[in-house]
């Protein structure tokens, strides 16, 4: 069993309560974590914290994760069965195994779209020009998968099974 699937018995902080979410045909529980700040907490090879942040859905559940490519610093989806997290950059979808995980906070998603974000969103990365990159996430095909919104390019981008794509509407990750 997978630390993120421990049931209330486990070892977590008494702050903390155990939730369920349904993505798919499949329940999983969520940490619900209080008075805490985002943290981005190192892993790889498809490890994720007790209390990373999930976000999507793709056969799996996903986590909100970030790595460094070229020189930016690119969000995207920690996908633990494929030990990697996944992000789009440069009209490609690029891999890493070494990344982090956002972690330690409480989300909610708003809607939003053309490059806009809400108030309070967090920021997450920088683009090889230095602009502030956001978590966003979009429906595509049936699954959830989590990206990074680019204002200036007024998308959200997104890797999905090799490819490079972007949507125009999008959700935004704000810390609660």
């Amino acid at each position: 069993m997978d630390s993120w699937e421990s049931d209330s018995d486990s070892d977590c902080d008494s702050d903390s309560s155990v939730d369920n979410v349904t993505f798919g045909e499949r329940m999983y529980p969520l940490m619900e974590w209080r008075d805490t700040a985002p943290l981005w907490i190192w892993s790889s090879d498809g490890k994720v914290p007790p209390n990373a942040v999930a976000g999507g859905f793709d056969k799996e559940l996903l986590f909100v994760g970030r790595f460094i490519y070229k020189s930016a610093l690119t969000p995207g989806s920690v996908y633990p069965s494929k030990g990697v997290c996944c992000a789009e950059w440069g009209y490609g979808e690029r891999k890493n195994s070494d990344y982090e995980v956002l972690c330690g906070c409480n989300v909610v998603w708003i809607p939003d779209s053309k490059g806009s974000v809400p108030a309070g969103a967090l920021p997450a990365g920088k683009s090889e020009y230095g602009e502030t990159l956001y978590v966003g996430r979009v429906q595509y095909q049936g699954v959830t998968i989590i990206g990074k919104v680019h204002k200036s390019h007024r998308v959200c981008y997104f890797a999905y099974n090799g490819l490079d794509l972007s949507d125009a509407s999008y959700e935004v990750l704000l810390v609660k």
